[in-house]
């Protein structure tokens, strides 16, 4: 239901696809039952200022352009996310230079291997700790097992998908209380 807000935080949209591709997933995404209000597009290099444009259209607020440095990328979703202001230097505690940022617990939900490690190597260099689900369904299994302060979900993955299994978690936490953050992944 709408009071249990948006089953995901934040949706990556690779803008890469047609235009009545394009048009398609925004037209389902706002007749989803919980529309997705925040929304980055990553855009190709080629024709950025007219894909801007779209994307600005189509009520998408932030977008990087391709190839996207890890950076930028993490600096517009901290902002999306209000995770920190947005002027605050966001580099990894890895490096040195920051060491004030907590590790967090973050479940990876992803069903492609290479993506799942490339992630984890990501995120680990970052300070955090990962545990890997391979779908919707095993994601929920470790969840009831384990707490985490984010969850990076896939949106298509066999079995349950992203959405049904984030779907199912607001339903939990209506019953028992908390939010947690999901930001939705898709190619």
């Amino acid at each position: 239901t709408r009071e249990t807000g948006p089953p995901f935080s934040l949706l990556l949209l690779d803008f890469s696809q047609t235009e009545s591709d394009r048009i398609r997933l925004m037209q389902a995404l706002k007749s989803y039952p919980h529309p997705i209000d925040r929304v980055v597009a990553l855009i190709d290099s080629a024709d950025p200022e007219a894909n801007i444009r779209r994307c600005q259209e189509l009520g998408i607020s932030h977008q990087l352009i391709k190839p996207v440095r890890q950076q930028d990328l993490l600096d517009v979703v901290r902002d999306v996310l209000g995770v920190a202001p947005a002027d605050e230097e966001a580099t990894p505690p890895s490096s040195g230079s920051d060491r004030t940022r907590k590790p967090q617990r973050i479940l990876l939900a992803e069903d492609n291997l290479f993506n799942q490690q490339v992630l984890v190597e990501l995120l680990r260099q970052w300070g955090h700790q990962v545990a890997v689900a391979d779908d919707g369904e095993q994601a929920l299994v470790v969840l009831g097992k384990e707490a985490f302060d984010l969850v990076l979900m896939d949106v298509q993955m066999p079995g349950m998908d992203g959405f049904a299994a984030t779907a199912a978690l607001r339903r939990q936490e209506q019953e028992r209380g908390g939010h947690l953050p999901v930001v939705a992944l898709t190619a």
